[in-house]
Order: C-alpha cells, then structure tokens, then sequence
C-alpha cells in the first residue's frame, strides 16, 4: 500500500464501561470493525433504532452500517468483525 485510499487503514481501538461484561473485560479483539459500523453498533448496545427518521423523509439515505454489538460482547463468533 503506498496511500490511506488502496484498502483503508488500521488503528486500536479502546472499548470501556460498566456495560462491557465482566468476562469480556481485560480481553483483546483481534476482530476488525469498520469505522462505519460504529454508530450503528453504540445505536444497538443503548437500544436505539439505527434508522434516522427525519433523514428519510429528507430522502437521504439509510445509515450505512453494520451492528458488532454481539461481537463485542463476546456473544458474536470470531472472525464474524
């Protein structure tokens, strides 16, 4: 890869909280998440409808992601992020 746009880049990711489960914490993810997906997997673990409303009336379109909340949760198989 010679520039950010031939596959993406690749960062670390911190998740922490009191709804991270007990057995989940001090874990390692070796599991990939889109950036994308991050606003419709947060929508999922606080029991928030992804689809914006207002938005579709406006005619935009629908949000463009995928939900890791049972990856992250350590209820999603591996390799599934």
């Amino acid at each position: 890869k010679m520039t950010d746009w031939e596959g993406g880049i690749r960062v670390n990711a911190l998740v922490s909280g009191g709804a991270v489960p007990m057995a989940k914490r001090g874990s390692k993810l070796s599991d990939y998440i889109h950036m994308a997906d991050w606003y419709a997997t947060f929508c999922a673990l606080a029991g928030v409808d992804v689809k914006d409303e207002r938005a579709a009336k406006a005619g935009l379109p629908p949000v463009d992601g995928v939900d890791h909340s049972a990856l992250l949760l350590g209820q999603g198989a591996a390799g599934w992020g």
